[in-house]
């Protein structure tokens, strides 16, 4: 916990954690780990990619207390409304450990975001 703005910051295994960055028109920008090069496609669409990878790290973990971990990341483009798909996706899909992370994107993050026209 950071004294002077009372926000707390948490480290996340890459391994596990998928982000899901939401951009304007609808669109979301998600990648494994680290920023790198993102898959681009809509609310719809990201729930069979939450499923997907939500048994990948299962598999992988062997341990139904290490699931996947998302991290929703909001853009000042996306509309509450997309905001709100994510997060039924994020539910209809089963996933547990959630972090909603909002205006705190790295360089790099909108950097990608940017070149696939999301942001």
């Amino acid at each position: 916990k950071n004294e002077k703005d009372d926000t707390v910051t948490m480290d996340f295994p890459e391994s596990r954690t998928m982000t899901v960055s939401i951009g304007k028109g609808g669109k979301v920008a998600w990648y494994m780990g680290l920023a790198g090069t993102p898959t681009i496609e809509s609310h719809l669409q990201l729930r069979a990619s939450l499923l997907d990878w939500k048994d990948k790290v299962a598999k992988a973990t062997n341990d139904p207390e290490k699931g996947l971990i998302v991290i929703v990341k909001p853009t000042k483009a996306a509309q509450y409304k997309d905001f709100v798909n994510v997060m039924d996706e994020t539910k209809i899909a089963g996933i547990e450990t959630l972090a909603i992370e909002d205006d705190k994107f790295k360089p790099e993050e909108i950097a990608m975001m940017k070149a696939a026209g999301v942001y």
